[in-house]
This record gives C-alpha cells, structure tokens and sequence, in this order.
C-alpha cells in the first residue's frame, strides 16, 4: 500500500505528484509500486465446469418453444423470465376466451351448436401469431437469456 511521506495517509497511484490530504509535492518519491498477484489465492479446483451454475441457452430450442408452446409461454420459463411467462400466459387465456366469446357473438350459422368452435379459432390464430414469430426469431437470433446473455 502506498502511503504519504509526510501525513502517512493511503495513497493510490493516482495521487503520484500531490497528496490530496496534507498538500506535499511528489509524496510517492523513493516507493516502488509493487501489486500483488492476488490469483495465486484463488484454487483452481473452484472453476470446473460442474461447479458453474450458468448453462447457456440454445436458440434453436428458444424458437421451437416459441412455435409450438408459446401460446403456453414456455419460451420464457425456458429462459427463466417468470413474471413475463406468467403475465404472458394470463394474457393469451384471456385472448382465447374473449376471442371466442366474441366470435360467438357474431353467430355464424354454420357452427350451430358447436360453441366451443369459436375459441379453436381464436386459438388457432394466436397459434399462427406464435409460430409465425418462432421464424422471426430464429433468422434474426437476437434474443437475451433473463443474464443479459445472447442465446447461442
């Protein structure tokens, strides 16, 4: 640790020409700025693979996920976003249900009968919406894991 000549206080090497405490000129004049290794410390056995609890996360599986069960969210607890995954699964059941209470106020008279029709097809559209972002996604590879972390 460097220290002032004159007042004693620490010192960075920053402070090489004036002791910002005591004012003296040049206070690291005659000590060397030795630094020690401080990874000589660190064992070598802390840094397997088995003790590495981040695993990186593999776009291509983002993307199937996101084509098939995104209307499930699974594509986000696969990366570990859960207050999006739920917030997002909330969402689409909503979707489903009032798109096809919607639908059933239109009455089409060809699925007399057949009310659960109606949110097959609101299903399959936020199906499609999913896959079709499934797509974009896997061209553009632009996603980040809940690490801040790019998927491979």
């Amino acid at each position: 640790m460097l220290k002032c000549r004159r007042c004693g206080k620490s010192l960075t090497k920053f402070d090489k020409d004036i002791c910002p405490y005591c004012g003296l000129v040049k206070p690291l004049d005659g000590q060397e700025d030795n630094t020690e290794d401080v990874t000589q410390f660190i064992e070598s056995t802390n840094l397997n693979k088995e003790n590495l609890s981040y695993k990186p996360k593999k776009i291509l599986v983002y993307s199937l996920l996101l084509m098939f069960l995104g209307i499930f969210a699974a594509h986000l607890f696969y990366i570990k976003s859960y207050f999006k995954s739920i917030f997002l699964l909330v969402f689409n059941l909503i979707f489903i249900g009032m798109g096809g209470y919607l639908l059933s106020l239109l009455d089409f008279s060809v699925f007399e009968g057949q009310i659960y029709f109606y949110w097959v097809i609101s299903f399959a559209v936020l199906f499609i919406i999913y896959f079709i972002l499934g797509i974009v996604v896997f061209i553009r590879k632009q996603v980040v894991d809940n690490n801040n972390q790019l998927l491979r």
